[in-house]
């Protein structure tokens, strides 16, 4: 036996002891056991995990309302202090709504468009709160059919939250827009509002539960309200004087003093019919034709509607406004009232916003179904070919109305004296003065208009103008009465080929009543109406 054998007696230990470790080892049993513990503790795991997931949607969900929330309330305190809402209010609050089951049965669509669906006409609800507040409905997709996408786009215009947001995804907006105050968001990416009495009951129940915004209806819904209405996210507009000043004379033009500490200037056009809407970034302009500047530049002037000058006309202005950051592609309505102010961005980056004006962008205004004129552009803005101004088209989006007695023909009432002379005179003085690269002498402004030729089965047109110093005959397009009221047109000078007058060619019936045409010095081929 070698040294290193163990004795019979030290071997029978040693293998006792082994036996009694391998008998530690797990038994099928204990396995078992092990493995419906692990499950256990899996599924206990797995249900925290989709718990703590729902938790993370719906707090996704509240952040993403409360970005709505926030960029919503930047844009209506902008409106607000622009005097945009008392307007939008003025005009489209008020309507009669009825409610019937639960949904919106009668609703004005410009009334939606404009400022939303009144809360009360939904809900049912009553009360002096209750009648202040609007709702704004987003539904995704194409056939969504939102009837709140004109004040949809005012308070959240594009660039002004995540583009996905704005678009894809399904919100609420209610809000009080006499008061410029946003009351609360409702948002979700995969649930779709639908704006009924049912829903709002629903969703009123889960403002402070946010466990139930987890799980509605299957999905998560964000919800925020504003900790405060001043919290240090949201700027309010920083208040600025803004003084624009709007001039309906024989040019049409703003006046816009830039005030101090302003790093941009924008110019805001609205057509109230039309719902267009635009701006003009007066600092990077560089069309004389439309913006000009005085002094040292303190002071902008933007013609918006000039029939002196080729291109300035107001039916042109659309392609001079830009249509992103809240503006679109609508086509203004010659003949419609505009709403124009001035938007600022300070050094601070807040924005401040003059008071809103509002005139007709064609003639002095239309009042009581006629249009009324008082100066020699708005005379000749009857014509087409000067104004592209088209009444039948556009009849009670521009409130005309025609009388009894002769239906189809629209009214035309002179307000005031008209002298050529006097015309020329005031376009010089206001305007050419300070038009560096286009000064002319009051003898020699004419009148620019478009001139319509077919080509086969194309129509073309091209820009004309009177001889120097001449007047444009009108040669309306529309059955017309005309009110004198006694005033005069005085000095009229025209020299044209064709018929030559106050009127030129008339194809349309055309009563004139009450007016005096003074000293006028005519050269032309024919009579005038011939």
């Amino acid at each position: 036996m070698s040294k290193n054998a163990f004795p019979e007696e030290k071997e029978m230990e040693y293998r006792s002891y082994t036996k009694k470790h391998r008998s530690g080892a797990f038994t099928l049993a204990e396995f078992l056991v092990v493995i419906a513990i692990t499950l256990i503790l899996a599924g206990v795991s797995f249900v925290a995990a989709i718990r703590y997931q729902s938790s993370l949607r719906r707090m996704e969900m509240d952040r993403t309302a409360k970005e709505i929330f926030l960029a919503a309330q930047n844009n209506l305190s902008l409106a607000k202090s622009g005097g945009v809402m008392e307007r939008l209010l003025h005009q489209y609050g008020g309507n009669d709504t009825e409610n019937t089951n639960g949904t919106l049965k009668t609703e004005s669509n410009a009334s939606a468009d404009k400022i939303g669906i009144a809360l009360s006409a939904i809900t049912g609800s009553t009360g002096a709160d209750a009648d202040d507040l609007y709702c704004i409905l987003h539904q995704p997709g194409e056939g969504a059919g939102n009837t709140t996408e004109g004040i949809r786009a005012r308070l959240l215009p594009f660039g002004s939250i995540d583009e996905t947001v704005r678009t894809d995804g399904s919100y609420l907006i209610v809000y009080a827009p006499g008061t410029g105050v946003v009351r609360e968001v409702w948002y979700s990416d995969r649930y779709i509002f639908q704006g009924t009495a049912a829903e709002f009951s629903e969703l009123s129940g889960l403002t402070e539960d946010p466990k139930k915004r987890e799980r509605f209806y299957g999905e998560a819904v964000g919800y925020y309200a504003g900790a405060s209405l001043t919290e240090p996210e949201r700027k309010e507009p920083e208040q600025m004087e803004m003084k624009v000043a709007v001039y309906n004379k024989d040019v049409l033009y703003v006046e816009v003093e830039t005030p101090s500490g302003v790093n941009g200037l924008k110019l805001w056009v609205e057509g109230a019919a039309s719902g267009a809407k635009g701006w003009i970034d007066l600092n990077r302009f560089t069309q004389d034709e439309r913006v000009l500047t005085k002094g040292a530049g303190s002071v902008y002037d933007v013609i918006l509607d000039d029939i002196s000058i080729q291109g300035a006309r107001f039916a042109d202005l659309r392609g001079d406004l830009r249509s992103d950051q809240g503006g679109n592609d609508i086509a203004l309505i010659p003949g419609e009232d505009i709403c124009i102010y001035a938007e600022a961005v300070t050094e601070s980056g807040n924005k401040a916003a003059s008071p809103v004006c509002q005139t007709n962008s064609l003639f002095q205004k239309v009042a009581n179904g006629k249009i009324v004129v008082s100066n020699i552009r708005h005379l000749e803005n009857l014509d087409r070919r000067v104004s592209d101004f088209h009444p039948a088209a556009n009849e009670q989006k521009l409130g005309l109305s025609s009388p009894a007695e002769q239906p189809g023909a629209y009214v035309v009432s002179q307000s005031e004296d008209m002298s050529w002379t006097d015309y020329r005179s005031a376009v010089v003085r206001e305007i050419h003065s300070s038009h560096a690269s286009a000064v002319q002498a009051a003898d020699n402004i004419p009148v620019y208009y478009k001139i319509y030729k077919k080509q086969g089965e194309v129509l073309t047109e091209e820009w004309t103008g009177t001889a120097p110093g001449c007047y444009a005959p009108l040669e309306p397009e529309f059955d017309l009465v005309y009110e004198g009221n006694g005033k005069k047109i005085s000095e009229l000078v025209v020299n044209t080929p064709g018929a030559g007058g106050c009127f030129g060619t008339v194809s349309k019936n055309l009563t004139v009543t009450d007016l005096k045409v003074v000293h006028p010095v005519i050269t032309a081929d024919d009579h005038a109406g011939g």
